[in-house]
């Protein structure tokens, strides 16, 4: 599995980017809940099938979370770039503040205020690196 880059992206629909996305971020997602999981293993030996049941669960809660917010990303990005017609770091911008008012809005039940600060602090973070993406390709 090779990680796609915006030319690749450019003659594939949007749903395919999405799932693309998803499953690049559910297998980090698996990774992260894994070797999370084993270390906590390996410092609790005393309850090792409690430790283990709670591996597997949250194992899974992290490679769906992380899949969804990846996918959710990559749609957003795809679609954001097909309606304006460009493919520049402006995309990942209105993706990450869409992707981050999605997560803030679910995990504070609703409050739009926080859905607006968590879009505005992910929007930053794409936007920062976006901009650091075409200054290295452009060096």
């Amino acid at each position: 599995l090779r990680w796609m880059n915006f030319q690749q992206l450019r003659n594939i629909p949007c749903d395919s980017a999405a799932a693309a996305g998803g499953l690049q971020g559910g297998i980090v997602g698996f990774t992260f809940g894994l070797y999370f999981g084993v270390h906590e293993l390996v410092l609790r030996p005393d309850r090792n099938f409690q430790v283990l049941k709670s591996v597997i669960k949250n194992t899974g809660t992290s490679t769906l979370q992380f899949g969804l917010v990846v996918g959710s990303f990559s749609g957003f990005e795809c679609l954001i770039g097909r309606l304006r017609r460009k493919r520049d770091f402006l995309n990942s911008t209105g993706a990450g503040f869409i992707t981050g008012a999605m997560i803030g809005y679910y995990s504070s039940q609703g409050t739009v205020r926080t859905a607006i600060i968590t879009g505005l602090i992910l929007s930053g973070f794409t936007t920062l690196f976006g901009l650091a993406q075409i200054h290295v390709s452009e060096s």
